[in-house]
């Protein structure tokens, strides 16, 4: 299975100095759906800026595999992290790798679903990278004011950062992200 472009560019974007600290805290504190912000990025990138109906259109595409595949295989990760009754650690610890191995598959394809459902140059509207960046954050987040969060400012100077966010195959490595605690 050929790596997509959305995956090379979140690799690369998650590899970046904090940013998956901010991701996985987004995730866990105001659950959001890390694949649907990387696409919004990922998009960005490409000079397109969404809608706030976009954007919400691509978190409702994506909810459905989130919620009955990724988050379940998350949550039982993390459970085998300290191990289950009658099987602690670290004899749980391989049956973790595997449940992994399984998340990052399934958000690896959620994020291929994502990508073939809304290709580039049929979503949103040309803009230069930071004025689309800061929308499409906008547009996702209609309730956070960007500026002000944190995490949400880390990630966001991060895809501006287009020499460490550009796809070049010789640097990005097909690897998986890693996944968090």
């Amino acid at each position: 299975m050929p790596n997509s472009r959305f995956w090379r560019y979140s690799v690369r974007l998650y590899a970046q100095r904090g940013v998956a600290n901010a991701c996985l805290r987004l995730q866990d504190q105001c659950a959001v759906d890390v694949n649907v912000l990387l696409f919004m990025l990922f998009v960005a990138q490409h000079g397109r800026r969404l809608s706030r109906a976009e954007a919400r259109a691509v978190e409702t595409f994506a909810r459905h595999w989130r919620i009955n595949v990724v988050e379940p295989l998350r949550t039982l990760r993390r459970k085998l992290k300290t191990g289950i009754a009658p099987v602690k650690r670290p004899a749980s610890n391989p049956l973790r790798a595997a449940v992994k191995d399984c998340e990052l598959l399934a958000e690896e394809l959620q994020q291929r679903v994502i990508e073939r459902r809304f290709p580039l140059q049929s979503i949103g509207k040309p803009a230069p990278v930071k004025c689309a960046t800061a929308a499409n954050l906008a547009a996702f987040f209609p309730t956070l004011r960007v500026s002000r969060h944190a995490q949400l400012r880390r990630l966001q100077t991060a895809a501006e950062d287009r020499k460490s966010t550009r796809l070049n195959s010789s640097h990005v490595a097909l690897s998986r992200m890693p996944s968090s605690a």
